[in-house]
């Protein structure tokens, strides 16, 4: 902990000293007024004394004011909350789900590597951290023919692991997560904690309890239950101390249904609720803007055709800034269907805080492309930016 004593001990020094070398210099001539200032351009040699004293006070003066800004980072490091991330000081890094990857500032996609993990095995999309790391959760292998022993349940299923691999490509850690009786997923991530959605898996012989949101300490494995969650919570994002969670999933399609959107605060456990469009079926992604000012929640409609729409929502006064489509799931020939955009969502990201980029698969371009087996190719990625006012 910081000495939050050490700047008032070193100016009661401070001023000894000075007092001491002040007291040692001669005296100034009794026919000035107390006022008076002397400007000397030749210092005489017996004054010399004096302009040593007012050397030394200077730099004294300039220690103890180094010594003081140093104390006061300190002490802002110190009251940082614990979940706290810094405030966001460039664009955000724009990942790709299904595939892994990233598009980088040229527009170009380029493969994250995943230590180890399987890419079929991911549960949740990579989270960045700082420095040009990343975060994933998984398993090393997945193959059809693993080995299960019904009486264990599900103590047979393959380890989970929890992977940080750095900007050279190297693993940083890989720790075994447990997920005995639960679905884990990856929600999203701060500089030292990754957030972790935990479902209790369907029993036919009592009904489901709450999904929990909990922070899994990077460095020491530490779990901190953040909320619980009556529905299947689908995807999050944070910003500062604010985790921002949307439910909506693909299982509980209804064209008349809608998604929610929720604000948590990490640190206490306030939770505010937002609304989201009414038509919504499914959430595909969310991202808080570097201010926490709007939240842009990528999201499918049901309806004569599957839309894909983009939604931004102004969390100062909770209300839906704008809601417009973006392109249409499904897969449809330009000559049969000229006017619909066939898309998949591949991610989304802030270059400011009020520029936001969507990356979109354009299936014109590779109509059989399979979002968990093909790359992305730069010809058919698609990047939409929109200003938000």
């Amino acid at each position: 902990m910081p000495d939050r004593g050490a700047p008032d001990r070193l100016d009661t020094e401070l001023r000894r000293i000075a007092h001491a070398l002040i007291a040692e210099a001669p005296a100034a001539p009794e026919s000035l007024p107390p006022d008076a200032v002397v400007v000397r351009v030749h210092a005489r040699p017996r004054r010399r004394h004096v302009y040593a004293v007012a050397v030394i006070a200077v730099v004294l003066i300039g220690l103890a004011g180094m010594l003081f800004l140093r104390t006061l980072r300190d002490t802002d490091d110190a009251d940082v909350k614990v979940g706290q991330s810094p405030a966001a000081t460039g664009p955000q890094r724009l990942i790709l789900e299904g595939w892994p990857g990233e598009v980088l500032p040229d527009g170009s996609p380029v493969e994250l590597p995943l230590g180890g993990l399987d890419r079929l095995g991911l549960s949740g999309p990579p989270q960045p951290l700082p420095g040009g790391r990343h975060v994933l959760l998984g398993v090393r292998d997945v193959t059809p023919d693993v080995p299960v022993d019904e009486d264990a349940g599900f103590e047979g299923d393959p380890a989970f692991y929890l992977v940080v691999v750095n900007a050279d490509g190297k693993v940083e850690l890989e720790r075994e997560v447990d997920v005995t009786d639960e679905s884990v997923s990856l929600f999203a991530a701060t500089p030292s904690e990754a957030i972790l959605a935990r479902t209790p898996r369907e029993d036919g012989d009592r009904p489901r309890a709450p999904g929990r949101v909990v922070t899994h300490d990077l460095e020491t494995g530490r779990e901190r239950l953040i909320a619980e969650l009556d529905i299947r919570p689908s995807r999050a994002d944070v910003v500062g101390d604010n985790l921002v969670v949307v439910q909506g999933s693909p299982a509980d399609l209804d064209p008349n249904g809608s998604c929610g959107l929720e604000v948590i605060d990490l640190v206490g456990g306030d939770r505010i609720q937002h609304p989201l469009p009414t038509g919504c079926s499914e959430v595909l992604g969310v991202r808080a803007s570097p201010d926490g000012q709007a939240v842009a929640v990528i999201y499918g409609a049901v309806g004569e055709t599957p839309e894909i729409r983009l939604a931004i929502v102004d969390l100062a006064d909770s209300t839906i800034r704008s809601d417009e489509l973006l392109g249409h799931n499904l897969i449809c020939p330009p000559t049969e269907c000229p006017s619909l955009r066939p898309v998949r969502y591949l991610g989304a990201a802030w270059a400011s805080d009020t520029t936001l980029r969507v990356a979109l698969f354009d299936l014109a371009t590779n109509p059989v492309w399979n979002v968990e087996g093909d790359p992305v190719s730069k010809d058919a990625l698609l990047i939409e930016t929109r200003t938000v006012s």
